[in-house]
C-alpha cells in the first residue's frame, strides 16, 4: 500500500513539474471587418510578379516573397489575373515538414530555424507568438514588418525588464525572438503534439501564448484543462487582434 501511495506521489510531483506555473492562451479569430483586407488582397493580385523580383529570396525553381509567397521562375512573363480573387500560397503540410532536410549553413531555412543551436533562456514570464501561415488572416498587415502581434509585444517590453521576460516565436519550430520584425512572419505549420511538448518543457512561472482559433482541437483542449490553463477566444465571444492590447495589463502584473 505504501509503495502504491509513493508511486502516486511521484506521478503527481512529476505532473506538476511538466508544465509552467500558469498558462494563459489567447485564440485569435479572423476580424469581422474584413472589407479593407479584401481590398488589399485584391490590389496585390493586380500586380505583376516581376515587380516584386527585388524582394524575392531565391529558392529552388523560383523565389519566395514575404507577401505573395512562392513565385516560380517563369512568372516574369505572366501577370496575375486581375479579377478579384484570393491569392493561393504554397505551404507545407505536417507530413511534408517531416521530410525537410535541415542542413547547417542553409540561408533560406523557414522550417529548420537557425542552423546553430540556441541556448535556452529561462525567464519568469514567457510570451509565445504564433507565426505560422494561418496567422496571416488573423493579423494581416500591408507592411510585413508591422503587425498587432509586434505592437503587443513591444508594449510588454516597455513594461517588463529583459531579465524577467522572454519572447518566443513558433510555427514548425520554436525559438527565441531575434528581432521584433520576426513577430509578423506567417510561415510554416503547427502540430498539436509538438506544441504540447513545448509547453511541458517550459520552465516559466507564467506562460502567455497568442495563437489562432483553428489550433484549438480536442487534444489541446483536454491538455489545457488538465493543467488548469486559462484560455480566451474559444467561447461565444470571439477574440481578434484588436483585443490583444487589453491583455497587456494582465501580463504586466506577472513581471513586476
Amino acid at each position: 500500500m505504501k509503495y502504491v501511495l509513493f508511486q502516486l506521489y511521484l506521478l503527481v510531483s512529476f505532473s506538476a513539474l511538466a508544465a509552467p506555473g500558469q498558462v494563459e492562451i489567447v485564440f485569435l479569430s479572423e476580424p469581422t471587418a474584413t472589407s479593407s483586407i479584401e481590398r488589399n488582397w485584391t490590389s496585390l493580385g493586380k500586380v505583376s510578379a516581376n515587380d516584386f523580383k527585388d524582394e524575392c529570396i531565391k529558392t529552388g525553381d523560383g523565389c519566395f516573397h514575404p507577401q505573395l509567397g512562392f513565385i516560380p521562375d517563369d512568372a516574369d512573363s505572366k501577370v496575375i489575373d486581375e479579377k478579384p480573387a484570393r491569392l493561393e500560397y504554397k505551404t507545407f503540410n505536417s507530413d511534408e515538414v517531416n521530410l525537410v532536410e535541415c542542413r547547417e549553413g542553409e540561408y533560406f531555412d523557414i522550417f529548420c530555424g537557425k542552423a546553430k543551436k540556441q541556448i535556452q533562456k529561462t525567464s519568469e514570464v514567457e510570451i509565445w507568438i504564433d507565426t505560422s501561415s494561418s496567422l496571416r488572416k488573423m493579423d494581416y498587415s500591408s507592411d510585413p514588418a508591422r503587425c498587432v502581434r509586434r505592437s503587443f509585444v513591444e508594449k510588454l517590453q516597455d513594461q517588463c525588464s529583459d531579465s524577467k521576460l522572454s519572447v518566443m516565436t513558433y510555427d514548425t519550430s520554436i525559438k527565441l525572438s531575434g528581432s521584433n520584425e520576426g513577430l509578423c512572419q506567417n510561415y510554416g505549420t503547427n502540430d498539436t503534439e509538438r506544441f504540447i511538448k513545448w509547453i511541458k518543457a517550459s520552465e516559466a512561472k507564467y506562460l502567455f501564448i497568442v495563437t489562432d482559433i483553428d489550433e484549438l482541437n480536442h487534444e489541446l483542449r483536454d491538455y489545457l484543462d488538465s493543467i488548469g490553463a486559462i484560455y480566451h477566444g474559444s467561447g461565444v465571444k470571439s477574440t481578434s487582434v484588436k483585443d490583444l492590447e487589453s491583455y497587456v495589463s494582465i501580463v504586466k502584473k506577472q513581471c513586476v
